[in-house]
């Protein structure tokens, strides 16, 4: 799972740790300035890399709720990315923030409270939630899909639809049609008298 890790400068060992406890059990994830390389921008990276996670770890504190941080901007990004947070954001309580000061994305999900190591809980938590994930119905891991590419024979009534605005049907302009063979049968011509 590629999971981009968001904290405050001032949380920085607690995030290390995260980090380090989720590589150990396979994820890959972005952790701010050590996954950039040289010379690339700085805001750009950021975006593509929140484009590309499949969850979004946010440290929730004091210091990353505070107006003007950069982590409310990646915050933003994520909203952004998905509508509801349901399983791709983890807010993690790294220290006490009163109730009222977090955004409304994220108390839309459950808060991880971590009562003992919180890298360690971090990581059980995620691969409860990697393993959900990967159980979950195709439809709902791709929610963007068109509703019929879901259904086993919705695509192809979307490619039928597809080829009939393209090349329409002969019987929609013409009043006289014979109908090809089904099977063994031959269907008899259809002729429709004008309206009176």
């Amino acid at each position: 799972m590629r999971i981009f890790l968001c904290y405050p400068h001032e949380h920085r060992r607690v995030a290390e740790g995260m980090r380090l406890a989720l590589e150990q059990e396979g994820h890959e994830v972005f952790f701010d300035r050590a996954n950039l390389t040289p010379g690339e921008e700085y805001v750009a990276a950021i975006r593509r890399q929140v484009e590309a996670a499949d969850l979004f770890v946010f440290c929730l504190s004091p210091e990353s709720v505070q107006p003007g941080r950069f982590v409310l901007t990646e915050l933003d990004l994520a909203e952004k990315k998905w509508r509801r947070p349901h399983q791709h954001v983890l807010p993690v309580l790294v220290a006490p923030v009163p109730v009222d000061l977090v955004p409304p994305f994220l108390t839309a999900v459950g808060i991880l409270e971590p009562r003992g190591d919180i890298p360690a809980e971090v990581a059980n938590h995620v691969a409860g939630l990697s393993n959900r994930w990967r159980k979950a119905p195709l439809r709902s891991r791709y929610r963007h899909w068109p509703r019929c590419a879901g259904s086993p024979y919705g695509g192809r009534s979307l490619i039928r639809r597809l080829a009939g605005w393209l090349d329409p049907p002969a019987h929609r302009h013409h009043r006289n049609v014979e109908h090809p063979a089904v099977g063994r049968h031959r269907r008899s011509p259809i002729t429709v008298s004008p309206r009176s």
